[in-house]
């Protein structure tokens, strides 16, 4: 969501935007990949038995890997509810944040980046296989049509890509600029 949010801010107050980063995002997903985004959105109202119960099930999971940084923000996301735990974000802001960019066009945000803009794309499908937020054809479209941006492909997938330590390197030396 942080992407648009970005594209946006970009065009309304470009003459405040010094430097975008755009991680994993820039055009129209895969369709494929809204089963496991919005199925974790669905997961943000789940109450869970326990602590354990959830982290043991997260673990498992592929998206989650790998999982020691995933654990320190579960770890501070969860929250004692009756019943149980659950997340401290609540499941209607991020849900507004996506029916927000259903109906906006990313492309004409686009012109809009006449700034530096990195953009960091996953080079790995969401596991296993649903696919990409910005597939390669995307990726290269973008780098193409955005002047101001240039771009750095990691070996990781949408949900690992903020944690990636290729990608942080990347963003902090582009940052420093």
């Amino acid at each position: 969501m942080g992407v648009w949010i970005a594209m946006v801010v970009a065009q309304m107050a470009p003459h405040r935007v010094r430097r975008v980063v755009l991680i994993d995002a820039a055009g129209l997903p895969e369709e494929s990949i809204k089963v496991p985004v919005y199925a974790g959105l669905d997961r943000l109202a789940t109450v869970f038995p326990s602590r354990e119960a959830f982290m043991t099930l997260a673990k498992s999971l592929p998206q989650y890997q790998p999982w020691p940084p995933w654990e320190r923000l579960f770890d501070y996301e969860l929250v004692d509810v009756e019943g149980g735990v659950s997340f401290r974000t609540r499941k209607a802001a991020p849900w507004e944040d996506e029916q927000y960019r259903l109906k906006q066009d990313p492309y004409a945000l686009w012109p809009a980046l006449t700034m530096p803009t990195l953009l960091v794309r996953a080079a790995q499908q969401i596991p296993p296989n649903f696919g990409f937020l910005i597939t390669p054809d995307e990726y290269s479209r973008f780098l193409r049509e955005v002047p101001s941006a240039t771009g750095i492909e990691i070996q990781a997938n949408h949900y690992t890509a903020g944690m990636n330590d290729e990608a942080a390197k990347a963003i902090a030396e582009f940052l420093d600029r």
